[in-house]
């Protein structure tokens, strides 16, 4: 359903989404965590956005698995009636921008701006953006 690509943080740095349901797409940018689980030993990439998770032996395992798991979503919010798919989003988080026809998500970090709960090799978690 998409191309999904993971770019620097440096190079987007604002969390949103694009619906186009006549073309039954969704893009845009969303912040991802990837980091090597202190018990499995597994990479994880973490989408807080939506709260979907990809893991494997290595990166690019993880993130096959990641598509995989943000395509049957996608394909899920695209078909639901425009008031259940609002509902769903607002659910977790994102909120609608009537003027710019785009959708913002919350941030996941504590006060300070630490991510926090995550139990990551020596607490490294890096941060990406991943442009859907």
């Amino acid at each position: 359903m998409n191309n999904l690509k993971l770019i620097p943080k440096e190079e987007k740095k604002d969390e949103f989404i694009r619906i186009n349901r006549t073309k039954k797409k969704i893009n845009g940018f969303v912040e991802c965590l990837n980091y090597r689980d202190k018990d499995t030993r597994q990479i994880i990439i973490y989408l807080p956005s939506f709260q979907l998770t990809g893991y494997g032996e290595t990166k690019e395992k993880a993130f096959e698995m990641l598509k995989f798991s943000l395509d049957d979503y996608f394909s899920y919010l695209i078909d639901l009636p425009t008031k259940k798919l609002e509902a769903e989003l607002v659910n977790l988080g994102w909120i609608h921008n009537l003027n710019k026809n785009k959708e913002y998500s919350k941030v996941f970090v504590d006060v300070k701006g630490e991510l926090k709960n995550y139990n990551a090799v020596g607490d490294a978690v890096e941060v990406e953006i991943l442009a859907v």
